[in-house]
């Protein structure tokens, strides 16, 4: 009977009391943005929104989000159309969902947009545009603000860019945050 009382005592305490420490998983989930670039001139920007809530795989764990650590940053030239043949300097940064914290994430130069066409190439990240991205995707509403520019050999420039980053999201398996 002792060892009943001390099971029923548990089950009553412990959801008052609150766990520190909850089992976790750690899965992989890559997310995917396209960026376009139309300008008619040598001399291009933008701003893109980037929701991570919205991806699929992201979905099931976006209420259990303890962590989100961004292992892996690439980009892709999709296409590349108009008179421009190569990116002299580029630049992308990121913000929060607010525009908060804006930090570079990566500096280009000297990107041949033929050579690299279709071709899966690594980031070098910044340390703070790291810890500001991971930060935007490990809390609601799990989004962040992209801004790109940058100087092209001659104009127009037209191109579409596939970032891809991934990820790996520690999240509670039981409750939620």
């Amino acid at each position: 009977m002792r060892k009943l009382d001390l099971f029923v005592c548990f089950l009553f305490f412990v959801p008052f009391v609150g766990c520190k420490t909850f089992p976790t998983v750690k899965p992989s989930v890559e997310f995917e943005k396209e960026l376009n670039v139309n300008n008619s001139t040598v001399n291009f920007s933008g701003q893109d929104f980037f929701d991570a809530g919205a991806d699929a795989d992201f979905e099931k764990y976006k209420n259990k989000v303890n962590s989100v650590d961004v292992e892996r940053i690439t980009y892709t030239i999709l296409e590349s159309t108009g008179s421009a043949s190569t990116l002299v300097s580029g630049q992308l940064e990121v913000a929060d969902s607010k525009g908060g914290n804006r930090a570079t994430l990566t500096t280009l130069t000297n990107v041949n947009f033929a050579n690299s066409l279709n071709r899966e190439t690594d980031i070098t990240a910044g340390t703070a545009a790291l810890e500001t991205l991971e930060n935007a995707l490990s809390t609601a509403p799990f989004q962040a603000n992209l801004y790109y520019s940058g100087v092209a050999d001659k104009g127009p420039v037209r191109l579409r860019l596939k970032l891809k980053f991934y990820t790996k999201v520690t999240a509670r398996i039981i409750g939620s945050n």
